[in-house]
């Protein structure tokens, strides 16, 4: 599986890789745990201090990140300290943390956040927890909402109800508000009635913070705001300050806390930090640092989240790319039919990663070749949230590349703090270089800090491919422009031959010199193919192409398509035309409606049909061209080049157990494709082809391996142990 680990980097200052490799999945191997299928991730300031070796106990070659909502694919018994019971297909969020049951004071033992430490992140395809340390993902929330709450949520709920001890009615002030942390506490507060006011450097921010229920903010950077936070709170004290970035501001703030009022701290980021002074001790001044908190805050939360339905802030959502292994059904597909893997990985993907199907095209279709690279998917989806702050997102995917990159060092480009550059934070797109990720275009990723000004939770956008919405109007606007007029091409002219000029026969006496001409060559036409009609309607949820299925608009590769047509060209694949066929597109609009399946007519009952056997024919009836044939035989030539053949009666597959599948040529040149248990054996396979044609179990033969050649004469061994899996078998007739 994929996975982004922390390595070491020659440089100076420390900054070390994040790199996305290859590691082992995680297996089930004790009472009490849970593997959990990642559904969507989120990056925090953390991954910064950590590449920059400012964080304690870091492990070099451990599995970054904290935050993660996923699915359940595995239980091993139940964990008797868990206060809930999973089943396979839950979704769940992953506690950020290790080592703190629910002690209010601190944790119990060795306590740690997870990634790049002693515990492994949760940046990886899959991720095996301890069952006491997931909790069911509030209902209402995406999975984008989900994978950005447990890190900021938790910091936030212990220090806004733990330390802070808020309460419906108090003034509470919080400061540094667009950061993660200072966002959710600012819903935490509101959420339990409090009057909420804020600090920023940015009046956006603050106006945001209003929209979310604060009662007003200040710009810390304008002089005396602190009279200016005094006249909002119309003389009142304030009760409890929720603090991550005041630094020296503090002394601004002191002045307004109640005798006896609370300072949570939850961060220091910023310089001067922050000081206890005498004004503090003489107003009886409580300072408490705060920081994450316990599984039993955790559950806390997300009761409190779910009952006041809150949402972390998210101005993007992206929808989900899907965590396939792409490497290594490349790897099968080319130990199976011994093509390039650049030609693996174009069956693959124009089989919507189907290895039968994949193997089926490359046997039947022409031989194709393809140029360039293509993108395929993989990775969890991202929440993309708010903030200005993204130079520190670039900072967590400076220098990612896969393991086996051949761009060096050397050739990448420095990226400055004020770009956009960049591709979705994805394990995919982490694996793209960073000449890729530094081009700038309109087409280019856009860089999100989800949080605030000094901490919070950080995320990347997705590439920057058009909305679908804007090329259906596109579309339709040309559609209505009566389309779009490309110029006339120039007629060819005839090539002309190398020798042009003319002769002259040579005469005598009795007859004159004649000229002869040279004979002109008869040149084929070039072939004129017919204008086809298509037509495309536009649905309110997808496009379907004449009678065809419904495609949605969020899948990417849909999004594909309508930008091809939009630029004027035919997908080949899609319209089912020859190349350079001109394409009449007639665009219907139907977006008020949802799809509507176009009722297929009846087909015609059709007569009796059947294959027969020539008698002491060796070849099969499929391709025998004989008057012996009986009718039908040759059009079960065509359906039996690698298509899947119907499993015989007599071979049953569970389901539940491990499936492979095989490729079978039989010796007449057709082939088959079938899917088989790691247990079957053999003689399974060879069940299978005597069901598979009449007269087959008569005839001598032997199935052999392909490459290297070797006979199957065990006919108890298994398909496992014969390392049949996802191989082909050849019959040899004897």
């Amino acid at each position: 599986m994929k996975a982004i680990v922390i390595e070491k980097a020659d440089r100076t200052p420390v900054y070390n890789d994040a790199r996305l490799v290859q590691i082992p999945r995680p297996e089930l191997a004790e009472d009490g745990q849970a593997l959990v299928e990642v559904q969507a991730i989120a990056l925090n300031h953390r991954e910064v201090w950590i590449r920059k070796g400012q964080y304690p106990g870091i492990i070099l070659g451990s599995v970054l990140g904290a935050d993660a909502v996923g699915k359940v694919v595995g239980l091993r018994g139940n964990a008797s300290s868990s206060s809930q019971r999973f089943v396979e297909g839950d979704r769940v969020v992953v506690m950020p943390s290790i080592g703190w049951d629910k002690d209010t004071r601190g944790p119990e033992e060795a306590y740690y956040i997870l990634g790049g430490g002693h515990e492994q992140g949760v940046f990886s395809e899959y991720y095996l927890a301890r069952q006491e340390n997931i909790f069911k993902a509030p209902e209402h929330l995406t999975d984008n909402e989900a994978a950005a709450l447990p890190l900021a949520g938790l910091t936030a709920f212990r220090a806004v109800f733990t330390k802070g001890q808020v309460s419906k009615g108090q003034n509470v002030l919080i400061t540094g508000i667009g950061g993660g942390v200072a966002l959710m506490a600012l819903q935490l507060c509101v959420a339990a009635g409090a009057n909420v006011y804020v600090t920023s450097s940015d009046e956006v921010k603050i106006q945001k913070a209003i929209a979310l229920g604060a009662k007003g903010g200040v710009n810390y950077r304008e002089e005396k705001w602190g009279a200016k936070l005094k006249s909002l709170l119309s003389g009142d004290p304030i009760d409890v300050v929720i603090d991550g970035a005041s630094g020296d501001g503090v002394k601004s703030i002191v002045p307004l806390l109640r005798l006896g009022g609370i300072f949570v701290s939850y961060g220091m980021t910023v310089k001067p930090q922050l000081a206890y002074t005498m004004s503090m001790v003489l107003r009886n001044i409580e300072v408490k640092g705060s920081t994450m908190g316990s599984r039993l805050e955790f559950e806390q939360l997300l009761e409190f989240v779910s009952r006041h339905k809150l949402r972390p802030v998210v101005s993007q959502h992206h929808p989900r790319i899907k965590m396939a292994d792409h490497q290594e059904l490349i790897a099968n597909f080319v130990g199976i039919v011994n093509s390039t893997p650049e030609q693996a990985q174009f069956y693959l993907e124009a089989n919507n990663w189907d290895l039968n199907a994949a193997m089926t095209s490359y046997y039947e279709g022409p031989d194709l070749t393809t140029g360039g690279s293509s993108q395929s998917t993989g990775g969890a989806s991202a929440a993309v949230m708010d903030d200005d702050d993204d130079a520190v997102l670039e900072q967590v995917l400076a220098s990612t590349k896969p393991k086996d990159s051949s761009t060096s060092e050397g050739k990448r480009k420095a990226t400055s703090s004020g770009s956009r550059s960049g591709g979705i934070a994805t394990l995919h797109n982490l694996a793209k270089s960073d000449d890729e990720e530094d081009d700038s275009s309109d087409e280019d990723a856009q860089n999100y800090f989800a949080g605030g000004e000094k901490s919070g939770v950080l995320l990347q956008g997705p590439p920057g491919k058009k909305n679908p919405n804007d090329l259906v109007q596109d579309i339709l606007k040309k559609a209505a422009e009566g389309g779009s007029r490309q110029e006339e091409a120039p007629q060819q002219q005839p090539k002309k031959s190398y020798f042009t000029g003319v002769g002259n026969r040579l005469g005598s006496e009795e007859e004159p010199s004649v000229e002869v001409k040279p004979p002109t060559r008869s040149t084929p036409s070039p072939e004129v193919l017919e204008t086809v009609v298509r037509h495309l309607t536009f649905w309110r949820n997808g496009y379907s192409i004449d009678d065809g299925p419904l495609m949605s608009y969020t899948d990417p590769a849909n999004s594909e398509f309508l930008d091809a047509i939009n630029r004027g060209m035919a997908p080949i694949k899609y319209l089912n035309i020859k190349p350079g066929q001109p394409v009449e597109m007639r665009v219907t609009k139907r977006m008020e409606e949802d799809y509507k399946e176009t009722p297929k007519p009846k087909e015609a009952p059709k007569p009796f049909g059947g294959v027969g056997n020539r008698l002491g024919s060796v070849t099969s009836p499929s391709s025998s061209g004989t008057p012996g044939a009986f009718p039908g035989a040759g059009a079960s030539s065509s359906s039996s080049g690698g298509a899947s053949a119907p499993i015989p009666r007599s071979l049953e597959i569970d389901n539940s157990q491990p499936v492979t599948s095989i490729q079978i040529r039989l010796a007449d040149g057709s082939r088959m494709v079938a899917r088989f248990n790691h247990t079957h054996t053999v003689n399974d396979i060879r069940g299978f082809i005597n069901a598979s044609q009449a007269g087959e179990s008569s005839r001598p033969y032997v199935l052999q391996t392909t490459f290297p050649k070797k006979d199957l004469d065990d006919a108890q061994q298994t398909i496992k142990d014969a390392g049949l899996l996802n191989a082909v078998v050849l019959q040899r007739l004897l």
